[in-house]
């Protein structure tokens, strides 16, 4: 009895059960700064990517803005000109393609792409009008459709919300 009533080794015992919690909290504050770190790496991969990819999409944008603006110099038919250019172009350019033919504009459709394991692609469709004077880039390039796609994933749909030019025709 005397032995149970005896508190020495209790403070020992304390000391043990204290040092075992903070280890616990220790390991969790660095699992936790560990998932922190991966999940800003990944974040950080992702956004270089897509930015990448975007910056493709928007100079293929301007080569075909430069395409038209060309093909409206020439003489003769600019929807007939634009097309006969244009299907050289896609001959040049991976994942580029005419969608639609139109009396007066083409619908044209690419594809900018990143090999990984999970590829990235941003999808964008364009309908290409004749410029006229002074028109602005607004006025001969129409985005249709623009967006992002991952394999696994599936396809995410971007937020602006184009409007189709020919809608009510």
């Amino acid at each position: 009895m005397d032995r149970i009533k005896n508190s020495q080794g209790s403070t020992s015992v304390l000391i043990v059960v204290m040092m075992i919690a903070l280890l616990a909290f220790g390991m969790a504050a660095v699992t936790t700064a560990a998932a922190g770190y991966r999940l800003s790496r990944n974040t950080a991969t992702f956004s270089q990517t897509y930015y990448d990819l975007e910056g493709q999409a928007q100079e293929m944008m301007f080569d075909l803005l430069d395409v038209a603006i060309r093909s409206g110099e020439a003489s003769g038919p600019f929807v007939d000109i634009l097309y006969a250019v244009l299907v050289a172009y896609s001959r040049e350019h991976d994942g580029f393609e005419i969608l639609e033919k139109y009396p007066d504009a083409i619908l044209v459709g690419y594809k900018v792409s990143e090999n990984s394991e999970r590829a990235k692609t941003i999808n964008v469709k364009i309908l290409i009008q004749e410029p006229a004077g002074q028109s602005s880039i607004d006025d001969i390039l129409h985005v249709v459709d623009w967006y992002e796609t991952q394999e696994g994933i599936g396809e995410i749909k971007d937020t602006i919300g184009f409007e189709d030019p020919f809608e009510g025709e």
